[in-house]
């Protein structure tokens, strides 16, 4: 009955490749194919928006906009919304300039500011974790890696398939390096709904 009442789900798009991107006004990346699978077997249209930002794709399944956040990268789940069950997993990693010295971990860069993406697993944990961590919140991960690259903070952190991804495909892999890992290292990947949408999660 649920499906036959919505024949079509909207799904957000925004700039975290591999996993999910806007190539030229299509949208792209495992996300958009793993969903489509979905949409095939359920019966099911995906009509994908995209959005500048993951928080402001996460703000539109909040506000109703949006039926699904396909790739949240975190075991907590933000207020106000639900996640599926997780159907991948990334590891964590800690970004610094070439010219740094080198790190085992978080804990060596106390005091210095750490440049995380808003609503991502790296802010997240550091503020569970490390709430004294002085911490530069950006929208998007090439956001962060700049403020990397410009001196602005030390380091950052993300997920290593997207950082990896940004160094090898645009243009950071001559200033930036992967100088440790982050956190826990089988971060799960969900989609989230609202809190009113427990059928969709359930179909999801």
């Amino acid at each position: 009955l649920w499906l036959n009442e919505h024949p079509v789900i909207t799904c957000g798009v925004n700039d975290f490749p591999p996993l999910i991107f806007d190539d030229h006004g299509r949208p792209a990346g495992i996300g958009v194919e793993y969903v489509a699978l979905i949409a095939q077997r359920i019966g099911v249209v995906a009509r994908w928006i995209t959005y500048p930002s993951w928080g402001a794709e996460i703000d539109a399944v909040r506000n109703g906009q949006l039926d699904v956040a396909a790739t949240m990268a975190s075991e907590q789940t933000p207020a106000g919304l639900l996640s599926s069950e997780p159907w991948m997993f990334l590891k964590g990693a800690i970004v610094t300039r070439r010219s740094a010295p080198a790190i085992a971990g978080i804990r060596d860069l106390a005091g210095q500011i750490v440049a995380v993406q808003r609503i991502s697993p790296g802010e997240i944990e550091l503020r569970q974790r490390f709430p004294t961590e002085k911490l530069l919140v950006t929208e998007s991960v090439p956001e962060m890696l700049d403020d990397v690259v410009d001196g602005k903070a030390a380091a950052g952190i993300g997920m290593l398939a997207i950082v990896d991804y940004a160094m090898q495909n645009r243009g950071y892999g001559n200033s930036l390096k992967v100088a440790a890992p982050f956190g826990q290292q089988g971060v799960p990947v969900s989609m989230l709904v609202r809190t009113d949408s427990t059928v969709l999660k359930g179909i999801l």
